[in-house]
This record gives structure tokens, sequence and C-alpha cells, in this order.
């Protein structure tokens, strides 16, 4: 056999067939093995997770705790700032019905006007000059009795005599 017979044989019992088919595709496995870790876990961090848990919770109930005291105490003194005021309240409307009754504008025109009391048993009363009909007439004196001593009858008497001294 010459070598060229050789290389032919050799051609001819090589099958180039398997590289030029085209290979069917093989499935390709997409499973995967997935190593799980577990850690253990400890006893000592939940109980620490645990404490500190309860030590927040505690620090936020004393908050709220000290808040509902501090608006007690408060409440306790807005009232009590209330009493007082109203305290104060009736004092200056003592003072006011004090300073506006009859008695006390009887005695402060005697003493700081310089009004004066007519006699005891005499009180003017003036007919105005409109119901009398002329201007020109005078006032005529009206005798009353008494026992109508009352301090509004004063005070009228005094301020018609003060106006007649003053024309």
């Amino acid at each position: 056999m010459k070598q060229g017979e050789r290389i032919s044989m050799v051609q001819v019992g090589y099958q180039y067939a398997k590289q030029w088919e085209m290979a069917e595709p093989q499935p390709v496995s997409r499973t995967r093995r997935v190593k799980k870790v577990y850690r253990k876990v400890s006893v000592g961090k939940v109980l620490v997770k645990l404490g500190l848990c309860a030590f927040v919770y505690g620090l936020v109930l004393v908050f709220l705790c000290l808040q509902a005291a501090t608006l007690g105490y408060q409440i306790v003194q807005l009232e009590e700032d209330i009493r007082q005021l109203e305290a104060s309240n009736q004092r200056l409307q003592y003072e006011i019905e004090k300073q506006v009754s009859l008695d006390y504008v009887e005695n402060y025109a005697l003493t700081h006007l310089g009004m004066y009391k007519p006699e005891e048993h005499i009180k003017v009363a003036s007919v105005s000059a409109e119901k009398s009909g002329t201007a020109a007439e005078a006032p005529a004196p009206v005798v009353v009795s008494s026992n109508e001593e009352k301090t509004l009858h004063k005070i009228y008497a005094s301020l018609v005599q003060l106006a007649e001294h003053n024309h």
C-alpha cells in the first residue's frame, strides 16, 4: 500500500458527518443547588432585644404619666386663678354698687361739691317753663311733709336748689 492509499482509507474511515450534522441541543438543566445556611439564633440576643423594647416602652409610659401629672397641676392652678379672679370681680362689683348708691352720692355732694341740705320740713320742687306756659315765670316752692324724706327726694331738692342759685 502506498502512502496515498493509506490516507484515503483513513479519510474514508473518518466520518465527518458527526461534525457537520446539526446536533440537537441538549436540554440544559436549570436546577441549581442552593446551600441554605441556617444560623443558630442566640437566646441571649433575643433577650437583649426584648429587654431593650421593654425599657423603651417603660420610658414612654413614664413620660406620659409625667405629662398627665403636670397637666393636672396646671388645671388645679388655673382653677385657683379663676377663683381669685371671681372674688376680685365680686369685690369690684361691690365697690361699683357702693359708688353709685344714693347715700354715697348724697354724701359726696355735701362734702366735695359744696351742696347743702335744705331745711328738714321744706322741700322745693319746680315746674318747668313748658308746663307753666311762660318762660319768665319763676318756679313756685312746694312744701312736702317730713315723712316723705327719701334719699332720692333729698338729692332732687338739692339739685333744684343748686340750679336756682346758679341762674
